[in-house]
């Protein structure tokens, strides 16, 4: 499970990257997928991602977080299908309304995740010491 959690963190940073540098193309990516189908897709990928993250967070240097992130991650996908197209529509109408810097903050905290989720995954596991008595 680690070896699939460490893509994650990786498409969360090139998503956010890329989100900082076009905000706009999101928007318009989000407008066109802003359909029944689409948000079930987008809820079954983050149920996915977070399934990877919660079981792979053993494996990690911060099982905690990382159970919490992939469990945030789960309870977002489930509820995203019934968020519905109008609400959708007008969540992506109101970041229009506020402009690029905006809409590029919630990318920056998917730069963070990514960054956070590669370093937690990448090289080895940290040592447990056991407490001497």
């Amino acid at each position: 499970m680690k070896a699939l959690a460490l893509p994650v963190g990786i498409v969360a940073l090139l998503a956010g990257i890329l989100g900082v540098a076009w905000p706009l193309e999101f928007i318009r990516f989000g407008y066109r997928i802003n359909t029944s189908l689409g948000l079930c897709a987008i809820g079954v990928l983050r149920i996915v991602l977070g399934l990877i993250l919660f079981l792979a967070a053993p494996g990690s240097r911060t099982p905690t977080t990382m159970r919490l992130l992939g469990g945030f991650l789960i309870v977002d996908g489930l509820v995203a299908p019934f968020i519905g197209i109008k609400h959708a529509k007008d969540i992506l109408d109101w970041w229009i309304e506020k402009g690029a810097s905006v809409i590029r903050l919630p990318f920056c905290l998917d730069i963070l995740i990514g960054v956070f989720v590669i370093c937690g995954f990448a090289g080895k596991e940290r040592p447990v010491i056991p407490y001497k008595t």
